[in-house]
């Protein structure tokens, strides 16, 4: 199931993604995040096709007429770009994708592995400074 669209209808005039990957989840607040998070935990359990993945959201969202082909290449790339296999997404993958980009915005992608997007792992350390914490 590959999507149809040419590229070229997600940009803008000057050539730029009008709908990133980031970009179309950031758009999402919190009560929808939670809606599309249900939905895919219950009626994907094997995850979503790209179809699927481009009927929820656009289900869930409040796109205008207008931009909604944008929208559907955006989403088609968004897939393509999150989904282990190439065939699948399921919920797991949009966490990861969040946190990643998360970590690459606040760290930069130089320092989230080499911009690999693998998320930062941090340990305790038996060591304590004595300076900034007293017993």
């Amino acid at each position: 199931q590959a999507c149809l669209f040419s590229s070229s209808y997600a940009t803008g005039m000057g050539g730029v993604a009008e709908f990133s990957a980031a970009h179309l989840l950031s758009i999402l607040d919190k009560q929808t995040m939670e809606r599309v998070a249900d939905e895919i935990r219950s009626d994907f359990a094997d995850g979503m096709t790209v179809l699927d993945t481009v009927e929820l959201f656009l289900r869930h969202m409040q796109i205008p007429d207008r931009k909604q082909i944008l929208y559907v290449e955006s989403l088609c790339e968004f897939f393509s770009e999150i989904a282990r296999g190439g065939n699948r997404l399921e919920w797991s993958q949009i966490t990861e994708y969040l946190i990643a980009q998360r970590a690459d915005r606040q760290l930069g992608p130089a320092q989230t592995a080499g911009g690999s997007r693998s998320v930062l792992h941090f340990h305790v350390s038996d060591r304590m400074d004595e300076r900034t914490h007293r017993s």
